[in-house]
């Protein structure tokens, strides 16, 4: 029991050393949460020592290594920037070598992201601006049909990534690159609001470098002070400035998280059962047929030597001793009883025990399990349009994610122009109309039947014309969209020569001209004229 003076010693320390204790401690605090989750599966079960194997094949299944080497100080509610990294690392391992991961990433890029973009501003001047920019050699390591779809890939198992805008300040010019989330360290914000940010701070080897928000004011930047050895981006290149745009779908503390970070145990859950089912079914098949010989044990060695492989009892490459051919006679005396083993393994409870992991990986990932190479998950046809629902509004959802993006992207673009570009006036619109691939396929015939409807009612004065030409022409641009056609707006609006008008309006000769173009005894460029005569025909 500590004694009056003991106690008194240590009040009298804590007085007079209390700023070094804490700076102490708080370097401790730092170093722990620096390795805090820096411990490997091996290292994890060279530190169990003797403990049962048993105990260890479940914590690494269940991946507990976390919860273990993360208990301590009581902070483990806490999310980490090691943690968030960690997770990264996490999902861009399994995208790279777990199917699971790897289609529902695919899912959800060519389903929520497609293959094509199209932007148009809708200021005239600025569309060509914004045409210069996207189709640019210099941008083309980010924005080129090639790598375009990886963009989506990086904000699936990443969480996030950003776009740096280098923009001369002699003309405008922008030139985009991407950056990764582990090059960026930190995220400077305001003192006041930490969901305003204001620098996003990246690490190199010459030291830190500081790359404003494009939205940040200069009365933002002015108040938060840069670090001592740092550079602001704008101090290392002549001429040029540079802004930097935040792509993150999921946040959490200002940071993106991998969107398939929850479904990931599952899949090692699933991955997992299909290599013990795999097992068990090996380990069924490999004895089909069990003998039975009357007679000692000289008789079944005999009979085991009659039936084995050469190959496991002779160093000659050649089998002297092969199985026989499908087909073959088997032949036996009175002497020998044979019979087949049971090869039942269990399948039908293994579909159902496999269906609801499987299952947990769809709802982590919100891919339809029927996409994940599990058929037997959709019942029928109206069970599988109710369930899809929910991945309907999620590819609505992650489509309007790209559609704020890009339109940030082209405010950036016009923003640089008016600034730095003197010779042009200022934009008046900023806004861009921006079309995204139909994540799901067009009926044509269904968009056939909907124009005719429209032209009819426009014919008959229920629907007014102008707004039946619209429809009309967003119908037609989508049917083309839905065939592969790789710029329907071009064929819709040619730049040369005016679009014949169709010589019979009706909804029949619609219908005909499109059974036609389907049957491909029309071109495209030739059906799109026909529909442009009906619109223009039904206009007057």
């Amino acid at each position: 029991m500590p004694t009056l003076l003991d106690g008194l010693r240590e009040v009298i320390a804590d007085w007079a050393l209390g700023p070094e204790k804490q700076k102490l401690q708080d370097s401790v605090q730092i170093l722990f949460e620096s390795q805090r989750y820096a411990i490997t599966p091996e290292s994890l079960i060279q530190q169990l020592g003797e403990v049962d194997s048993h105990l260890i094949d479940v914590f690494l299944r269940s991946r507990g290594y976390e919860t273990v080497i993360g208990q301590g100080l009581g902070r483990r509610s806490q999310v980490t920037e090691q943690q968030r990294l960690a997770a990264v690392d996490d999902a861009r391992y399994m995208n790279q070598n777990d199917v699971m991961i790897s289609r529902s990433v695919k899912v959800l890029t060519d389903f929520g992201f497609g293959q094509r973009v199209q932007i148009t501003p809708r200021d005239k001047d600025l569309a060509q601006r914004w045409e210069n920019f996207w189709s640019a050699p210099a941008n083309d390591y980010v924005l080129n049909e090639r790598e375009i779809g990886q963009l989506s890939t990086d904000q699936i198992t990443d969480g996030e990534f950003f776009f740096v805008f280098f923009i001369s300040t002699l003309d405008g010019t922008c030139t985009v690159r991407q950056l990764s989330t582990d090059r960026i360290i930190r995220i400077e914000t305001e003192r006041d609001d930490p969901k305003v940010p204001v620098y996003y701070v990246e690490n190199t080897l010459q030291g830190e470098i500081w790359y404003p928000d494009w939205r940040a004011s200069q009365a933002q930047l002015e108040r938060i002070p840069v670090k001592e050895g740092a550079r602001k981006i704008d101090d290392i290149r002549e001429n040029t400035t540079a802004v930097a745009l935040h792509v993150a779908f999921e946040k959490v503390n200002g940071r993106g998280w991998p969107m398939i970070h929850r479904a990931l145990v599952w899949a090692r859950a699933y991955r997992d059962f299909l290599q013990d089912r795999a097992t068990v079914a090996r380990a069924v098949a490999t004895y089909v047929d069990k003998l039975t010989a009357k007679g000692g044990s000289r008789v079944g060695t005999a009979l085991m030597g009659q039936l084995a492989s050469s190959l496991s009892v002779s160093t000659n490459r050649g089998e002297r001793n092969p199985a026989p051919a499908a087909g073959s006679t088997w032949f036996q005396n009175e002497a020998l009883d044979r019979e087949r083993m049971p090869l039942a393994t269990g399948a039908g409870d293994a579909q159902t025990d496999g269906m609801t992991i499987a299952a947990q990986v769809s709802s982590g990932t919100g891919s339809p399990l029927h996409f994940l190479n599990r058929p037997d998950a959709m019942q029928n046809r109206a069970v599988a349009r109710e369930s899809g629902q929910p991945f309907i509004k999620q590819i609505q959802r992650y489509q309007t994610f790209w559609t704020s993006i890009y339109q940030d992207m082209v405010r950036i673009v016009a923003s640089a122009w008016e600034q730095y570009d003197r010779l042009h006036p200022q934009i008046a619109d900023h806004s861009a109309d921006i079309l995204l691939d139909s994540p799901f396929e067009a009926d044509i015939t269904e968009l056939a039947a909907i124009m005719g409807a429209v032209t009819t009612a426009a014919g008959s004065s229920q629907l007014d014309q102008d707004v039946a030409q619209r429809i009309n022409a967003k119908l037609a641009e989508l049917a083309l969209t839905a065939l592969g056609v790789r710029d329907p707006a071009n064929i819709l609006n040619p730049a040369d020569g005016v679009a014949t008008r169709g010589n019979d309006t009706s909804p029949d000769a619609v219908k005909t001209a499109t059974e036609n173009w389907l049957a491909g005894r029309t071109s495209d460029r030739a059906f799109a004229e026909f529909m442009r005569g009906v619109l223009d025909d039904a206009a007057l």
